[in-house]
């Protein structure tokens, strides 16, 4: 079987179109692979796999040292042993490669974890009902909610990493040059500079990111325990500026973008610069001005670009906003992913 042969046996495992033979195969090399990543580790000693597989293979192709004559069918078929065995040796070592690589390329949990001394990690708990803050190491802060923990080192390592349970609202300091990784249960969100919210829904499988400044990645984690798909498929991820969120429902599998539910002003100051007293203002023209105040874009149906509107909504949500502009114009808006439409 050449690589490219197991590569495809491999996925038509993860599709659930290989045969019952097929499969019985698969699952005991990926049984053999779960005896060495046991649990959920950050770092997993793949020489040793590599060692102990290589050993089995040499093990299977060695002569019995008690036999004392080896007769000639033996003497014609032992080089084709050897030779399954160095096929045997190239493939494991390709995949080693490709596993150590797709490990290190998606962490499922942060490196201080394995690479830091117990007693230079920082874990605060907030036990009160009240929000706590915290300072890092890199002035970056945390509001930390009620029953909500953190764990980090003492001394951030080559990237800035914290890992998270519960609700937690950050601001992180800009550093294009050291990502900030935040480890919250099923996602793992990558920042450089920006203040965002990550919340545990109650009840439910459910994690949600809102970004209220600059651009984040959210990185499906929910994969973290099994070793075979995250090897062969990388997770889902999405990209995330002011005013969206991601939401990832463990149960369901998937994750979705969409609009923060209370959108706030891309600057602080921008509210006090304009009037949002209208008089006879085009549809058209008042969804470019609050597409400017939020960063969001606002779709009009074609029909409605010559409609007008007359109305105050000053000091009001967008989504009030909304419903107050469709109430005064008789039409209503859809919410699509990233997008708002006004239609008839």
């Amino acid at each position: 079987m050449s690589r490219r042969d197991f590569h495809q046996l491999l996925l038509r495992y993860l599709s659930g179109e290989c045969s019952a033979k097929e499969k019985e195969w698969i699952d005991s090399w990926y049984d053999e692979l779960n005896k060495e990543f046991k649990g959920d580790k950050a770092s997993i000693d793949l020489n040793s796999l590599e060692k102990e597989l290589w050993e089995k293979i040499n093990q299977q192709t060695q002569p019995s040292s008690s036999s004392k004559t080896i007769s000639l069918s033996k003497t014609i078929n032992f080089p084709k042993i050897w030779l399954v065995a160095a096929s045997c040796s190239v493939l494991l070592l390709s995949t080693l490669w490709f596993v150590q690589k797709r490990l290190e390329e998606y962490p499922t949990d942060a490196s201080f974890v394995s690479n830091v001394p117990t007693n230079e990690i920082t874990t605060i708990r907030n036990d009160t009902d009240s929000v706590s803050l915290v300072v890092l190491p890199d002035s970056s802060t945390i509001k930390l909610f009620a029953k909500a923990s953190l764990r980090y080192a003492a001394t951030f390592l080559d990237n800035r990493e914290v890992h998270v349970t519960g609700d937690a609202y950050f601001q992180v300091k800009a550093n294009a040059s050291r990502p900030f990784y935040v480890f919250h249960n099923t996602t793992i969100t990558k920042v450089l500079g920006t203040s965002f919210l990550i919340r545990k829904m109650p009840g439910k499988e459910t994690e949600e990111i809102t970004v209220f400044s600059g651009k984040v990645e959210v990185i499906d984690n929910s994969r973290r325990k099994n070793v075979l798909k995250r090897v062969l498929s990388k997770p889902e991820k999405v990209q995330l500026t002011t005013n969206h969120r991601a939401v990832l429902d463990d149960a369901k599998g998937r994750l979705e973008e969409g609009i923060a539910a209370h959108p706030v002003p891309v600057s602080p100051t921008i509210l006090s610069s304009v009037s949002l007293n209208f008089t006879e203002i085009t549809l058209h023209e008042l969804s470019s001005r609050l597409e400017a105040i939020y960063g969001l874009p606002i779709s009009l149906d074609p029909s409605l670009t010559n409609t007008t509107f007359t109305g105050d909504i000053q000091d009001m949500s967008l989504f009030d906003q909304l419903d107050i502009i469709c109430e005064v114009t008789q039409t209503n808006y859809t919410v699509k992913g990233k997008k708002i439409l006004i239609k008839q």
